[in-house]
């Protein structure tokens, strides 16, 4: 599998994405969407760490999850558009993706900010300790 990574990176199709009519505008999204993956992938980790700890914090960063997943998906439909994609790769962008994720969003932001039951779930407070003990204490 390894092997054939080359073959990719060296492909024409690759290439093709380069020959857009704006290559620095489009190598600053690259860079850009990279980024959002990387923080929706921290975000993720840490809501899953904080779900499992019941933190009370975790409703606000599931809201941040759902909002940056809707925003990063968003975004590359409108650069899709408009470095006109399409007419490199062929395919239509999967606006289905984004319109489940806006209503996942739609769904699960308003029950983490409003629901009782989140509320008393998520309960611990982080008290400024590693091991449970108090601040200070030895």
């Amino acid at each position: 599998m390894l092997s054939d990574w080359p073959d990719f990176i060296y492909s024409p199709v690759y290439a093709s994405y380069v020959a857009v009519e704006d290559p620095s505008l489009y190598q600053l999204y690259c860079y850009f969407s990279q980024a959002m993956n990387i923080g929706v992938l921290t975000v993720c980790i840490l809501a899953n760490l904080l779900f499992w700890s019941r933190r009370t914090s975790l409703p606000r960063i599931m809201v941040l999850f759902y909002a940056m997943n809707f925003l990063n998906l968003f975004i590359d439909l409108m650069a899709y558009d408009f470095f006109d994609l399409r007419a490199v790769t062929g395919e239509a962008y999967g606006a289905k993706d984004v319109v489940r994720a806006f209503i996942g969003a739609a769904i699960w932001i308003p029950y983490f900010l409003v629901s009782s039951r989140v509320h008393t779930t998520f309960r611990k407070r982080y008290d400024g300790s590693f091991d449970g003990q108090a601040p200070g204490q030895i």
